[in-house]
This record gives C-alpha cells, structure tokens and sequence, in this order.
C-alpha cells in the first residue's frame, strides 16, 4: 500500500486496489464507503479519499461528507472488524477527507453484510472462492489435529468417551459404532491417529491431569448472577476436564437458570393487556427510536431511513399510548351493579344532549363503514363502550369458575346494521 501523507502525494498517486477516490460534494452514501473500506482491507489496506476528483488530472472540489468522522470510523470498525483511522485537510480552503483502512488479519476476509469485497483495478466486486480459500489457508493447520507429545489414550476419560459413542450413534442411527473398541471409535472419529493422540482428543476426553499438564489454560467456567451488577457471581463451576466429561453438568446448571414463563392468553387474563406489559411495549418502542438516531450520527443509517423508521415507532407509540390509557380506565371499573347502572346512563346522556352530534356519531358511535364491490354500505355502530362489555365478559367467567349458573351477555357491543340501497350523490 503506498504510503500518501499529503494532498499533494494522494493528487499524484494511482488509483487502484489500495487509493479510492470519490468527490462526493455533498453526501455519500455509508453503505457503499462500509463496501469500498471492506474492498480494501481485502486488498492489504489502503485509503477512501473524498473531495478529490477520481479522473485525472486530478483536482481539489471539497467535500462534505460524514460530517462526523470520528462516528464514522467507530461505525466502520464496528461493521468491518478491522482498524479504520481518518485524516482531515484543508486544502485552500476545501475540505479532504481520508480514511486509512488497515489490512484484514491474517487467514479472515472481511466481509460486509456476508459479503467479502474486493478492488480488481477500479471494479468493486465479491471476491471469488478460489481467493478466500487462499485467505483460510494462510493459517495452516488445524491445532486441535496436531498430535500432542507425550500424551496417551490412558489421559483420556472413558466414561467421556462413552458419553460421545451415545451420542455418535443418536445423531448418525448407526448402530454398529457400539460394536466399536474404544482404540477404533476414536480413530474412525479422527481423535487418534497412528502418531498419537490430538489435542482435539483431549479437548473432548481428557482426564483432569492431562487436561492440566497439556492444556493448563483450558477450562469451561460456569457463572450465573441474577443482575448485571458487578461483584462475585451467585453460582459459579469450574470444569477442567473434556467436554464430554461435563456437558450433562453444564446443562443442568442451564437449564436450572432457564425460568420457566407462563404467557396468558386473553382469557386467561379476564380482559387482556395490562398496564405492565404496555408500558413495557413503551420503553422498548421508545429505545429503539433512541437507536435510530444512534445509527444516524455513526452514519449508518440515511436521514431517509431514520425519518421512515420513526414514522412506524411514532405510530406504534401512539397506539399503544391509546391502549395504556384505555387499560388504565379499565382497571378503574367497578363490578357493582348500581356504580355500573350509573356510568351507563351518564354516558347517554352526555350523547343525547351534545351540541355537536356529528362529532358524536364518529367518535363515539361510528365503529366501521366498509364498501363491498357492488357499491353497498355495512355500517358497525359501537353502542355499548368495550369497557363494559368487557365488565361483562368478567362477570361471566367470574361465575364459570365458581361453577355458578353461567350469566351470558346477549348485548353485542358492535352490532351490524346492513344499508343495501347503493350509493347515490344525493
């Protein structure tokens, strides 16, 4: 990668798989600097340059562009897994800016949004699986493969062993695996081999000794704390053996901390949601609002798509507002007769003797008016506000459960009332 410190150097230098540049006056899209920084580190490291015209002969326009670039760079260390540093410069009063991407690690592509990128001269493009076979090879070998000195099948844990037969031949349903001798099931799995016995073998096996003499900084480490604050954990197991020494033990301590959750169905709650549960729907809406901004100041999202991500939040937000405050109302009845005779006849009256009846019929009467093809009307008055039918409904499975006469309502509080005649300007 070439080493450009300078307007001057980067206005000279070749454009290619490790100096991009783009003008970028205005904006430039986060998405698509996410794929040309991935493209570099692929291709050993290089720079982004915006405010620099990409056909020669090259000149200085400005750019504006990630305003931010401190957000910038944090969002594309975040996405890319790689280090990401930026330069600003002023020259002659235009505004440059350069984003040095370092190399991708050694044997890992970098890839943004599942996808590896690469620069083929000045074309942007996936990188083909011949390269990023050549990538994973860089490593070399599997370590678990390699034959550990000095250790024997005497370091490995039989009952261990015994445990992934089971579990071999529940996973395959090849039964003759049980037929096998220990020496032969751990060949025919690999573990084994005619040079001796592989760390992978003792990862899955191995005696507690041999798990302390070969690996000493191996172990499984089980810890449960009931709350993020800090401090000694409440439950704390420590496994320097195989894996298939302890797997059942560290299940059970999971599945111990797995609480066991009961979700109501509506009838089950007597009358649906609670105040609990809408609050929470609340916090939640409203964080995931805070989010979006977060991602608008890294960059990583459009001003675009902020403002259509908060039109949905908003509109969730106040939906579930309405249905707090209905809630809220709710939890306010009272289930005796003459206090519920009293809210239903203050009701009516207040609709019979309003001064603005239109506002009336569609607030609080009107439920629905809905259009089939052949121009015909069906109207849905709301008569009987849900709160009391659901008061009613309560009621009722108040006395079901206490094997009463059951008390039915027979009063629909969304009766349908059909208009055939089709519609006419008058």
């Amino acid at each position: 990668m070439p080493y450009l410190e300078t307007v001057q150097e980067l206005l000279e230098a070749k454009e290619g798989e490790h100096v991009q540049f783009k003008e970028a006056k205005k904006q430039f899209d986060s998405r698509e600097a996410a794929k040309c920084c991935c493209a570099l580190a692929n291709n050993g490291g290089g720079k982004l340059v915006f405010g620099i015209t990409d056909k020669r002969p090259r000149s200085v326009v400005g750019s504006a562009a990630f305003d931010q670039p401190e957000r910038t760079r944090m969002g594309l260390i975040e996405k890319l897994k790689v280090n990401v540093d930026f330069q600003l410069f002023n020259y002659e009063g235009k505004r440059v800016l350069v984003f040095d991407v370092k190399s991708r690690p050694i044997g890992l592509p970098v890839q943004y949004d599942g996808v590896a990128w690469i620069y083929e001269g000045d074309t942007l493009k996936p990188m083909p699986e011949d390269m990023r076979r050549s990538i994973y090879d860089e490593t070399g070998g599997d370590f678990s493969g390699t034959i550990c000195a000095g250790a024997t099948v005497d370091d490995l844990d039989e009952t261990a062993i015994e445990n992934f037969r089971a579990k071999w031949i529940e996973k395959s349903g090849k039964k003759q695996l049980a037929t096998l001798s220990k020496n032969q099931l751990l060949q025919d799995c690999g573990a084994i081999t005619d040079d001796g016995v592989t760390y992978a073998a003792l990862i899955l096996f191995g005696k507690n000794a041999a798990i302390t003499k070969y690996l000493p900084q191996a172990e499984i480490i089980f810890e449960y704390r009931s709350s993020e604050a800090s401090g000694p954990a409440n439950q704390r197991e420590e496994f320097k053996v195989g894996f298939f020494a302890c797997y059942d033990r560290v299940w059970e301590l999971v599945n111990l901390r797995n609480d066991k959750q009961h979700y109501l169905t509506i009838a089950e709650q007597g009358g649906g949601e609670t105040e609990e549960q809408l609050t929470y729907q609340i916090q939640t809406i409203t964080q995931r609002k805070e989010d979006a901004l977060d991602a608008f100041f890294a960059e990583t999202i459009t001003k675009e798509e902020m403002r259509l991500m908060n039109g949905c939040y908003d509109k969730e937000l106040t939906q579930l507002q309405s249905r707090l405050s209905a809630v809220r109302e709710r939890d306010k009845l009272s289930y005796e007769t003459a206090t519920l005779q009293a809210d239903i006849k203050r009701h009516i009256s207040n609709l019979l003797h309003t001064k603005n009846p239109d506002e009336v019929f569609y607030k609080n009467i009107l439920e629905q008016i809905v259009v089939d093809p052949e121009r015909h009307l069906t109207i849905k008055l709301n008569l009987l506000p849900p709160k009391w039918k659901y008061v009613l409904d309560s009621v009722c499975d108040i006395r079901r459960h206490l094997q009463e006469q059951p008390f039915r309502s027979h009063v629909d509080p969304f009766p349908p009332i059909s208009v055939s005649r089709p519609f006419s300007s008058g």
